[in-house]
């Protein structure tokens, strides 16, 4: 072998292998990452929905309705995303396993909860709002 063989050899190799190690990380990057910061994303979005809107499931009475159906359609947005972004993390036990995200049973409890919260905006139960409320941030380990 030359050494000119042995330059373009060394040369093809790491070319090949920083191909290899770049798609890797992409595929790390679109399957675990992405879906991972999207499913945060949405408790991040959930939470905050929770305190813009506080002002109209705390006091359902007062609210127009206007406001509540704007709150109602939202929350319910936020459930069917929470539900969606949870199906596409591949691995989803595992990632629960170490706390990295809630578990699965509380993921579809959080998004039964937020369902029950747009429904209960219109019966003016405050017991049942606040039960909701509090399910949501047990679940999703937030605070509002």
């Amino acid at each position: 072998m030359t050494e000119l063989d042995k330059i373009l050899l060394t040369s093809a190799t790491t070319i090949v292998g920083g191909i290899f190690v770049y798609s890797i990380g992409r595929i790390i990057e679109k399957f675990l990452i992405e879906p991972l910061y999207e499913y945060r994303k949405t408790i991040g979005l959930i939470t905050d929905n929770l305190i813009f809107y506080a002002n109209t499931y705390s006091n359902p009475t007062v609210s127009s309705k206007e406001d509540k159906d704007e709150a109602s359609k939202t929350l319910r947005r936020l459930s069917s995303e929470l539900t969606s972004r949870m199906y596409l993390i591949p691995f989803y036990k595992c990632f629960s396993l170490f706390k990295i995200i809630p578990n699965y049973s509380s993921s579809i409890n959080a998004s039964s909860s937020l369902i029950g919260l747009s429904n209960a905006l219109y019966n003016n139960d405050y017991t049942n709002i606040e039960n909701k409320i509090n399910n949501i941030e047990i679940c999703l380990n937030i605070k509002t």
